[in-house]
């Protein structure tokens, strides 16, 4: 039997945490066309349903999510309760973006978000969920 399932997750993991930056690329690029309607008319944006602080508190998390797993994919790997603990909130918070973006977020393409970052987003939220599920089912065979 190959060992490409237990030796690749670091990989994976990497990758994974990788995109956490494609991701907040991508988000900008999807509401950029859409963050200005409605300015001056008293209406306000689709992208202004969450403050501009939540927000930037959005992007420091996956950022410095990514961050850490970029630069302790072999150590998670190696599992414990913390790293169990980290994939686990990993893979909810991305499988909630999956989702947030299939059913929510593509609404905006009406309005002009862009079609091509929204399917960037879909794909890397759904990879990085996966990963992350993944990798909490092989430490805990471990």
């Amino acid at each position: 039997m190959s060992r490409f399932p237990l030796s690749g997750i670091p990989l994976l993991l990497f990758v994974a945490g990788f995109f956490h930056f494609i991701q907040v690329i991508a988000t900008y690029v999807f509401m950029g066309p859409i963050a200005g309607r409605g300015e001056g008319q008293g209406n306000t944006a689709p992208s202004d349903c969450v403050s501009a602080v939540t927000r930037r508190g959005l992007v420091t998390f996956v950022l410095g999510s990514g961050v850490l797993v970029m630069l302790n994919a072999r150590a998670i790997f190696q599992g414990g309760g913390l790293a169990i603990s980290l994939c686990a909130l990993l893979a909810l918070v991305f499988s909630y973006r999956f989702y947030a973006q299939i059913f929510f977020f593509s609404r905006f393409l009406r309005l002009g978000a862009h079609r091509v970052a929204h399917w960037v987003l879909v794909f890397c939220a759904g990879f990085s969920s996966v990963v992350y599920s993944y990798s909490i089912v092989v430490l805990f065979v471990r």
